[in-house]
Formats: C-alpha cells, structure tokens, sequence
C-alpha cells in the first residue's frame, strides 16, 4: 500500500510513518524540518492547490493527517494562523482524497469536548470551547461531510521520546525538569487520557488495514490528572516525586479554556480495532524499556 503521513516530522506522525515503512511504501510530508524517510517531501498543507497536486500526483491509498497547530494558548493568540492549519488544511485534504478515491484518517483531540462530564464515548455530543477546539472540532466536521472513506482518531496529551527537533512533549519535559532536579507544579483538576504515540500510531495503522471508517478513540486506557500523571512518571524513571507540587488551574494565567475532565473512553475502539490501547503504567514501562534498549531518540 502507498501511504501519505502528512505531518511527518512531528511526534505522532513520525511514528506513523516509522511504524507503516515496515509493511508499505510510506510517503511523508513537513513543512520545514528535514525528514529521514526515502520518501520525503515539503508541503505547505494549508495551501489548497499544493495539496491538491500531491495528492493527485502521488495516489496513495491512504493518507494520515497528523499536521496541526497544537499550542492552544498560541491557536488563542494567532486564531487565523490556528485555523488555516486545524480547520482549512484537513478540508483541502477530504477534498483530495475524496476526488482521487483514497482513504483519509484525520487525528483530532478530546478538546473537541467541554469536558464537563469525562469518559466520553465516541458517540457523545461533542462541545468545543477556544479557538484550538473550535478549529479542531470544525475539521472533524469538514472530514465527515466532504470525504465519503474517512475515519476520524482522536488522541489525548500524546507523549513518547521526542527527536532533537520535536518540542518537548509533557512526560519529556517532566523527566527533563526533575532529572535537572528542578520543582515543577502540576494541576490537580485537568482530567485527561494520556496517549503514547507509538500505541497511537498502532490503532491508526489498523484503521487503514481493517478499512474501517468512522469515529475512534485511539488514546490512552487512563483518566488521571496532571499531578497524578506526574507521579507515575517520577516512579517509572526512578526521579524525585517530591519535586512535584500540587496546584490548580486557577493558579495559572492561561489564555484559553481546558476542558476539566475530557477522558475519553476507548473500549469500543479497543474491539473494533483488535488493538490494545496501553494503561499509563504501561505506556511508561514501553518508554523505559526503549531507553533501556537504547532503541529511543
């Protein structure tokens, strides 16, 4: 099979594309960062005629979209930029997709919940509050109507070892401020459902062989909070748990609203899938096994 990653160079997309390269010929796209894939290209994913030529030119079977503006206080502060990127890129690629009969699977987010309830199935009414989860929510939305093979996998806080050019991601830089033996402050009241990427990149790739279309849940089998997420994490790589500090949302000036508890329930995707969606615990015993191996960036 002839695969699209579209965002290759960041943190999901990357191990979609690494993953996939074993069983089929994986073509991934960034907009500045060199890639190590063969089959590297530039694509500016917000411009429509750019996408269209790729996508007409290359003819994949399938193409997984994991480009997006995530900084939900930058989407905030620069609502065009988030836009152009969250909401108008994946309309131009369900449109792609749709007229060269290719399979598209967009990844979304638990923001596209208020997260005013939790454990939210993938057939809960969705409710998005900010520009980040607007932006978000209004993709799913273009990749429902305009592409007739779709499947939308929505992931919660994605974590996993990051390359040299990948912002740190929130158990990266967890283990990097309590190995430098600094303090950090974690909220008690922001519930959510960690995912490792490399599980996620898993259920996303079964997606495409199963065929399957629709909504799934493809993140982690935990609902926890930060500071709880941050002890686990000071357990698993043997760090000092007592430079994690209690606080809370309110102690924090930031721009956009989060969701209290956006914990999505994945047992259905789980089924559907064949694919086992890891527990906390054991997404950061795979993450120590990696190191341990060497076999991590």
């Amino acid at each position: 099979m002839k695969l699209l990653v579209i965002g290759a160079s960041g943190l999901l997309g990357s191990r979609v594309a690494g993953l996939a390269s074993k069983e089929h010929e994986v073509y991934g796209t960034c907009s500045s960062h060199e890639l190590s894939l063969p089959n590297s290209l530039k694509l500016d994913v917000t411009n429509q005629e750019e996408v269209k030529k790729t996508v007409s030119e290359l003819k994949p079977q399938a193409v997984v979209n994991c480009a997006a503006m995530t900084n939900v206080d930058g989407c905030e502060r620069e609502p065009e930029k988030a836009r152009a990127l969250n909401s108008f890129a994946p309309q131009y690629l369900a449109n792609a997709c749709q007229e060269n009969e290719c399979k598209l699977v967009h990844v979304s987010t638990d923001y596209v919940f208020d997260g005013e309830k939790g454990n939210y199935s993938e057939k809960d009414r969705v409710s998005a509050k900010g520009v980040y989860a607007e932006s978000k929510l209004a993709a799913e939305i273009a990749v429902k109507t305009l592409c007739a093979d779709r499947a939308i996998a929505r992931v919660s806080v994605l974590y996993g070892w990051k390359a040299a050019n990948m912002r740190e991601n929130f158990v990266t830089w967890a283990i990097k401020e309590l190995e430098a033996g600094k303090r950090i402050r974690l909220v008690t009241d922001q519930y959510t459902s960690p995912t490792l990427a490399d599980n996620a990149a898993e259920a996303i790739l079964a997606i495409i062989d199963k065929n399957e279309r629709g909504v799934f849940h493809t993140c982690g089998s935990t609902c926890l909070d930060r500071y709880s997420f941050g002890l686990k994490i000071a357990e698993a790589f043997g760090l000092d748990a007592s430079l994690i500090d209690k606080t809370t949302s309110k102690e924090f000036e930031w721009l956009a609203p989060r969701p209290s508890n956006s914990c999505m329930l994945n047992n259905e995707t789980q089924k559907r899938l064949g694919v086992k969606l890891y527990t906390v615990e054991e997404g950061l015993k795979f993450m120590r096994e990696q190191k341990e191996r060497g076999d991590y960036e």
